[in-house]
């Protein structure tokens, strides 16, 4: 008799996607389709479908998810849950691992339909080192896209273009351009004088006490926040 399955799909669209159609490959409808193929070349009975759409693997755990926690006490008879892709589960490696030994402790065997052209179960400790590998590859490129990001807003922030509504310490909107920001004399000069004191070898909680009595624009004093003024790239 066939074993019961438990299909699953996510969709996260990147902000310069969500003005647009989402690809084919993408979408809930595709990831089911491939999974249900799967199912039937593996000759498992599918028990339902499961989809969260608009959550972020890397933002939020698979369990924190409105549908995907409830992968964590499926029905006793699922014995298999199934998704497209690695990423659609997870987009850190020591989540994914703990995840996968959770499952496998219930003895559920996790699959992935289409994987670069081709689907693998963890199952086996071949299946599970391809897990691993991938989950690896996936939390770099994850993190190596935050930092390119980081680095063009820093880049766009120096240049003077308006980047959120809070604008960094030291810039303030141009008056002719409300799109792009300029230096705010008054803050730079309280960057400065920070740095002076600091590099006079005084403790940021001494310069606390020496610069309190001048307001700041979004916060008070705090040794963190002379930490913070310390390392601003305004100045």
């Amino acid at each position: 008799m066939p074993e019961s399955a438990l299909v699953y799909a996510r969709y996260s669209p990147r902000p310069k996607q969500k003005r647009l159609k989402m690809e084919d490959g993408e979408t809930i409808e595709h990831q089911f389709s491939v999974c249900k193929k799967y199912c039937e070349m593996r000759n498992l009975t599918v028990y339902g479908f499961l989809s969260d759409e608009g959550e972020s693997a890397r933002k939020t755990p698979l369990f924190d998810r409105p549908n995907g926690s409830k992968l964590q006490h499926p029905p006793s008879e699922v014995k298999h849950i199934i998704a497209a892709k690695l990423d659609r589960f997870f987009r850190d490696t020591v989540n994914g691992i703990q995840m996968l030994k959770f499952w496998s402790d219930k003895g559920i065997t996790v699959h992935f339909a289409d994987q670069g052209g081709c689907s693998f179960n963890v199952e086996t400790a071949t299946g599970r080192l391809l897990m691993r590998t991938l989950l690896s590859f996936g939390e770099f490129e994850a993190d190596n896209s935050s930092e390119r990001t980081s680095a063009v807003m820093k880049h766009r922030q120096a240049n003077g273009e308006v980047m959120s509504k809070r604008l960094p310490f030291g810039r303030m909107l141009d008056p002719n351009d409300p799109q792009r920001t300029v230096c705010c004399d008054r803050e730079v000069n309280i960057i400065r004088e920070v740095r002076k004191l600091r590099d006079e070898g005084l403790t940021l909680r001494k310069i606390v006490d020496i610069m309190g009595h001048i307001p700041l624009r979004d916060a008070g004093w705090s040794p963190e926040r002379v930490n913070i003024l310390i390392k601003s790239e305004c100045v």
